[in-house]
């Protein structure tokens, strides 16, 4: 039996399908076999991860200075950002697009935090920078922190109260995600 193809797909799904070889038969625009169609969305649905992830806290900061949070509750971050200036917190809500979502996954990817150990600690200096980091994916997850500690590009501790490139490319997606500061 044949049946229309669904709404918006046409000629442009028809080109790569075609240049792959799996299109046989009719144009999309006016009759298609929509299993092999429904297989292929699947499989390219299943190769990209969930896009909000299932887990999300975030904070840096010290005894002095400012200090920053995130948490995803219920599909919307709620950013917190102390400060000794500041007479209280400030709990903006922000609803991140899909877009954004996506590009901070990708972040996370290219810095692959998933290989960063779950502890970063620095015993020799008492005060300074603490740090946590939770997410939670369908195929990925990590819980991570450290005190004056960071991870380098292969997730190794640096046993330096210096903040490293890979770090601060976190920092910067957070900060890009939410829109709010957060270093």
């Amino acid at each position: 039996m044949c049946q229309s193809a669904p709404r918006g797909v046409g000629l442009a799904a028809e080109q790569p399908l075609a240049a792959a070889g799996l299109l046989r038969g009719p144009p999309l625009n006016q009759c298609v076999a929509l299993p092999w169609l429904t297989q292929i969305n699947q499989i390219m649905n299943a190769a990209e991860p969930a896009l909000l992830p299932k887990h999300l806290r975030a904070s840096i900061g010290g005894h002095f200075g400012h200090s920053y949070s995130v948490e995803l509750t219920d599909q919307t971050l709620f950013c917190i950002s102390l400060s000794d200036e500041s007479p209280g917190p400030a709990s903006p809500r922000v609803e991140p697009t899909a877009e954004q979502w996506r590009a901070f996954r990708r972040a996370l990817d290219k810095i692959n935090v998933w290989q960063w150990q779950a502890d970063y600690p620095n015993p020799g200096v008492m005060d300074g920078t603490g740090w946590s980091f939770e997410v939670a994916y369908s195929d990925h997850a990590l819980d991570s922190g450290g005190d004056n500690n960071y991870p380098d590009a292969q997730g190794d501790p640096t046993n330096s109260p210096e903040g490293t490139k890979t770090f601060d490319r976190l920092l910067r997606a957070i900060t890009k995600l939410t829109g709010r500061p957060f270093h």
